[in-house]
């Protein structure tokens, strides 16, 4: 396990300069022309038709260890005290920035970007980004999405054209209405259900068959430990397979390219219902088989009013120690990666 103390992730930097390291290798020649159709169903929306608020061409904190642009689409369904994009959450705001410009950029900066970070707002709320992901791998870049969970049918179908997820758990299921203002909490619990699942599939996509428990669940185990007793090969990324050797050979057509890599992601300030119920939290994300999270210490800068006056009253030498106590909660859960994101 790493655990690590850094800004907390979502607020785009914009205009940073990149590292000096060797620049991606350019997108295959198959990739898509920007403007041309993508193969999406005649019935789908189209990349078209989002209402994007915001533009940054290169962040470094959005998808962790990449260099991404983000893409902010206009509107979300709740409304968290500490929200920094409050600008961006009424779903009524006409878009800013039109979808061409995105492509534009990316053809632009093919091997210099790593891919494109869909958030919000809510990116799950419009359902061109169903269209936008496919576009975008289509261009030869990576898809990463940050997402609170509330439309769990559209993460179904946004899943399959994703290559990273950042899913933002804000409390006990029970507790969202508190939490943020609208009772999504059983649909944001079941969206995790879906990453994880979606992850633990792609990890082993010859065995997800396997895996299956009695109600028909993928088990979200290691996949080192579901190839035990047998012998896996991976057939080239082209073939898009990946052939099982143990007695009868078999191939497993794959649905995605690569694996779904997640963090899930639980901002905390005082009163605030994770705050109250944390340790319990920890328990039950660890009981459906998380393995990547970050604590994120709420910050006041571009928050509400409410909020940051909120805050003047907040007792500081409590709230350390009760933050102190979760990231060493936290530390000890046993995640394969933590990090302490601290204001």
């Amino acid at each position: 396990m790493t655990v690590a103390e850094k800004p907390a992730a979502g607020a785009s930097a914009g205009g940073v300069t990149p590292p000096a390291d060797t620049p991606n290798p350019k997108p295959p020649k198959s990739a898509r022309r920007p403007g041309a159709p993508s193969a999406a169903s005649k019935t789908e929306p189209s990349a078209n038709s989002l209402a994007i608020a915001g533009l940054v061409p290169l962040s470094t904190v959005d998808w962790p260890g990449k260099l991404a642009a983000v893409v902010f689409l206009q509107g979300c369904p709740l409304a968290c005290p500490y929200c920094q994009n409050e600008a961006i959450l009424d779903p009524k705001v006409p878009g800013a920035v039109p979808w061409s410009q995105v492509e534009a950029l990316l053809a632009r900066r093919a091997g210099l970007l790593d891919g494109v970070v869909l958030t919000g707002g809510e990116a799950l709320r419009q359902a061109g980004v169903v269209d936008a992901a496919r576009r975008v791998r289509e261009m030869g870049f990576g898809v990463g999405l940050h997402t609170a969970g509330a439309y769990p049918r559209a993460l179904a179908k946004t899943l399959p054209h994703t290559d990273w997820v950042g899913i933002d758990v804000k409390a006990m299921p029970d507790d969202y209405a508190a939490a943020t203002g609208f009772g999504a909490g059983a649909k944001a619990w079941q969206s995790l259900d879906a990453v994880l699942e979606a992850s633990a599939e792609r990890a082993c996509p010859a065995l997800a068959a396997e895996a299956a428990d009695a109600d028909g669940m993928v088990e979200r185990a290691d996949c080192m430990d579901l190839r035990a007793g047998a012998d896996y090969v991976a057939e080239p990324a082209g073939a898009d397979r990946v052939a099982q050797r143990a007695g009868a050979d078999r191939t497993v057509e794959r649905a995605d390219v690569g694996p779904l890599d997640y963090e899930v992601r639980t901002t905390v300030y005082p009163g605030a219902p994770a705050t109250e119920r944390f340790e319990e939290l920890l328990g039950e994300l660890r009981a459906r088989g998380v393995r990547n999270f970050a604590l994120q210490e709420a910050r006041t800068d571009g928050t509400p009013v409410d909020f940051r006056a909120q805050a003047l009253a907040w007792d500081r030498r409590a709230w350390a120690k009760r933050l102190a106590e979760m990231v060493d909660a936290a530390s000890r859960a046993g995640f394969e990666s933590f990090e302490a994101r601290l204001a």
